[in-house]
């Protein structure tokens, strides 16, 4: 998309920066409801293995639970009826969804190597909107990537100079901060994604240290439309193995939610905001969701204390989080489908 200067681009980022917001605040990141669909309907049938049934099945894309596909599909759907497309009409159709390879510890120049990516390398594990830009003469992409709850739209210029978005903070918390930057390589087929987390420490003189490492870069291919949102990204995290719902404001923090891993011996990890606004978090057994007794006055506590902020924030899966919980148990209780499960994500890994 051509902008014939500064100006007009930025005029354009300050209609669309207001769309991501929004939905960050309307959304939750949600990947447990789909793991639960997706064994629901997997012990409906007995005819087929699980590795057979997760090659059939086909993932719904609800507002209930939506991950970074649904949240992209929706992103680009408010822009196509914003008032981006009415000052730029150009826009409409000019936003398409661009494969992400997270976390690539191998060799960068053979991955980039390739266009599209190899499919003995890729596994596109998550999905970003894409808009290729010029401004004047310089070229650049805008990034979109409400699934990693970042609340800017993302300018990455080839150059390196405004409106080059650079390294930002992403993540503020106490004991750790992340910072992300974007940039152009691979004759700007590919987005090279950089990850710098700083974590606090205690020493023996009781006083904090921060220390900073790069983390393993994600790669995102923004050479051409990424057709397998749903086949690909969305059925790959059915099986992997950490699922979290959490809602976000419109500065990108999570704000409520929970998360767990697919262990049968696990926990249960719930956090809400405090009266005082900070973050309180509470690790339940997920043991505790079968026996049915529910005592423990502090998990019921965290548990109603996180039903009530998720369901204010809109997350249609509190109205009923304890049941969901003690199904969730259920399912982790099942072992065999478990194994199926660890399998099957191994096999997405290696």
């Amino acid at each position: 998309m051509k902008f014939g200067h500064l100006g007009e681009y930025e005029q354009f980022v300050s209609l669309l920066e207001p769309l991501l917001q929004q939905q960050l605040v309307d959304h939750p990141y949600n990947s447990v409801g789909g793991f639960v669909k997706f064994y629901e309907e997997y012990r409906k049938q007995s005819s087929m293995s699980l590795t057979e049934f997760f090659r059939k099945y086909d993932p719904p894309i609800t507002a209930e639970h939506h991950t970074c596909v649904g949240l992209s599909f929706d992103l680009m759907d408010r822009i196509r009826k914003s008032a981006v497309c009415v000052e730029f009409p150009s826009a409409a159709k000019r936003f398409f969804l661009a494969s992400c390879q997270e976390e690539y510890e191998e060799d960068l120049s053979d991955f980039v190597s390739s266009s599209p990516p190899d499919v003995d390398f890729a596994f596109k594990e998550h999905v970003v909107v894409a808009l290729k830009i010029s401004v004047g003469d310089r070229l650049g992409v805008v990034i979109l990537d409400s699934g990693y709850h970042v609340s800017r739209a993302v300018t990455v210029m080839e150059d390196q100079r405004y409106p080059h978005t650079g390294w930002f903070f992403q993540t503020r918390m106490a004991k750790m901060t992340k910072e992300y930057n974007y940039q152009l390589i691979a004759g700007n087929k590919y987005l090279l994604w950089q990850v710098r987390q700083t974590t606090a420490t205690m020493t023996t003189t009781t006083q904090n240290e921060r220390e900073s490492k790069i983390l393993p870069p994600n790669l995102v291919y923004i050479h051409r439309n990424f057709l397998g949102g749903v086949d690909v990204a969305e059925r790959r995290s059915l099986v992997y193995s950490f699922k979290v719902c959490v809602t976000r404001n419109a500065v990108g923090e999570v704000t409520s939610g929970f998360y767990f891993a697919l262990k049968s011996d696990g926990v249960f990890t719930l956090f809400y905001r405090n009266v005082d606004g900070e973050r309180s978090e509470c690790k339940i057994p997920v043991r505790y969701f079968r026996s049915l007794a529910f005592v423990n006055a502090n998990y019921e506590k965290a548990v109603e204390a996180c039903r009530s902020q998720l369901q204010a924030a809109g997350c249609k899966a509190a109205e009923g989080l304890r049941a969901l919980l003690v199904e969730i148990a259920g399912i982790l209780a099942d072992d065999h489908f478990l194994q199926d499960v660890y399998r099957l994500n191994h096999l997405m890994e290696s």
